[in-house]
Parts: structure tokens; sequence; C-alpha cells
């Protein structure tokens, strides 16, 4: 029985000397038809090579032994970034890799170790080295009280004062923020802070008693009058709510003209349709007179 052992002692290597001469065959051949051949410096080792330029991908930078390696490329730092070494005696003058790098090497970086709180409470607390002098560190506690400025501070108390309703002489020792007022009693019987709001105030407190008022006052008029004074078509009681033909009270003077609600004179039977749609041509001739006021103006 033949010994293939002694043919091929490693089959391992052979087989990646195998891959690396294949790779290597089809790094010679043209990638595309306008691919151009130029000598290049390996980025890795600084090894000469040549690559393919004027291809659609990006012209390689590393040569076959460095990525089949898998060595990383050195990438090449601007002179104008290198700084000195922050840790004190060294003058090793180096290009940082991040923003916040200040160290050379490792011996210089001075390690993370536990130093004493500069606040009120004095525990020893941790922290990087790179953000405050070993003095000024404080923990997180201590740095709100620090800055309790930034807290909004309570209102100072109010002064003593006086009853805001005119009938009331009593003094008010420690008063809220927006206290005027003694009590609810004087505050239920002060007088209105706005006026032109008077009127809808009057009307807003008596609607629950004119509810029922206008109720039967609407009952009476459909009593007596069945017939629809807007199209004088009758009007049928058997019809309800919210039928377009159902029965109405209907106001000759509009409430917003100052027609009185209750008034029997200026409540007359109308259809529900009928009723709207005549409030509705009311308000369209106050709009165009609003309109004819402002172009004369």
């Amino acid at each position: 029985m033949e010994d293939r052992t002694a043919l091929c002692p490693n089959p391992v290597e052979t087989l990646a000397e195998v891959d690396r001469w294949l790779r290597g065959l089809l790094e010679d051949l043209p990638p595309s038809p306008g691919a151009r051949a130029e000598a290049a410096v390996c980025t890795a080792c600084g090894v000469g090579f040549r690559r393919w330029v004027g291809v659609a991908s990006r012209p390689r930078e590393r040569c076959l032994d460095c990525r089949l390696a898998g060595r990383p490329a050195r990438r090449p730092r601007a002179a104008e970034n290198r700084i000195c070494c922050a840790a004190p005696g060294c003058t090793v003058i180096f290009v940082p890799a991040g923003e916040r790098n200040r160290y050379c090497s490792a011996e210089c970086r001075p390690s993370r170790r536990l130093v004493r709180c500069a606040g009120t409470c004095g525990r020893m607390i941790g922290g990087s080295p790179l953000s405050l002098p070993e003095g000024q560190r404080m923990c997180q506690p201590c740095r709100r009280a620090a800055l309790s400025y930034r807290v909004r501070q309570p209102a100072p108390p109010r002064p003593a004062i006086v009853c805001a309703h005119p009938a009331c002489d009593a003094v008010i020792e420690k008063p809220t923020a927006h206290q005027k007022w003694c009590s609810k009693t004087c505050s239920d019987r002060a007088p209105t802070a706005k006026p032109r709001n008077a009127r809808k105030n009057a009307r807003r407190r008596s609607a629950p008693r004119a509810a029922s008022a206008w109720q039967k006052l609407r009952a009476q008029v459909l009593g007596e009058e069945p017939n629809c004074w807007v199209c004088d078509q009758p009007i049928d009681p058997a019809i309800a709510w919210p039928d377009p033909m159902s029965g109405s009270g209907d106001h000759v003077v509009p409430l917003e003209a100052g027609g009185a609600q209750l008034d029997r004179d200026n409540v007359r039977a109308a259809h529900m349709r009928c009723n709207q749609q005549r409030h509705t041509e009311w308000k369209r001739q106050q709009r165009a007179v609003r309109r004819a006021d402002l172009r004369i103006a």
C-alpha cells in the first residue's frame, strides 16, 4: 500500500500555498478591459507591489500577503496634529489616536483610582483622571448642592393684605400667591372683574331656572298656534324632535339682537327647519351689514 503521507507531509501548508498561488495568478489578470497596472507601496508592510487602477472598486492599498495575513493598513497622519504628552516629566511628541488622548503610552497615562470627594461629604469616589484635578472632583450629590443656584428658589412670603371685598375689612395675615379675599363668601359676593361678561354670566346662572319656564312657554305657543308662522303650514304634534318638521318656538327678535326669551309676544310657533333657516338668514344679513360698515370706515 502506497504511503501518501510521505508525498504530502503537511497538507495544510500545501493547501495554503496552492491558495496563495491561485490568488497571485488572479492578481496578475486585469479585472476589466479598461484597467491599467501601476506600481504601489503596501501601507501595511511597505513592500512594493502591482495593483490595477481604472476599475469601479477602490484601488488596493495592501499587498496580497498582508491581505491574507490580515495586517491592517497604517494610515498616514498629519504632522500638524502632533501634541506633547501631558504626563509630568515626559517630553514625547506624538499623534493622538483620538480627541481625548493626551498621553503617549500606558505608562504615562494615570490609573483610574479612588480619590476623596472635594465636597462636604468627604467620601472616596472614582472618576476619570481626564475630567478634573484630584482636588476638584466631587460626587453627584455634592455637585448638585454646589449648583443649587440653578434650582428655583421659593418665593418670599407676601405681607399682610386687606380683603378685596368693598364691604369687608378683614386682614389676611399670611396670604397665598394669588389670594385676594379672606373667605369663599367674600369671593362669591365680589363684583366681577370683567363687566363685559356680566350679561353672559347672568344668562348662564339663570339657565337652569329658565329651562323649565321655556318648556312651559313653548308648549303654550304650540297649543295656541297650530300653523307655522314662517311657511303657514300645519305643525303635526305627533312629530317629535329632532325631525325637521317638528314644532319649535321661534323668537321674532333673536336673542342675539336683545330679544326677550320668555316674552309671549316674542315667541311664535314654527317648524324646526323653518326656525333654523330663518336664523341662518338673519346671521348672514348681520355679516353683510358688518362688512358694509367696515368698507365705509
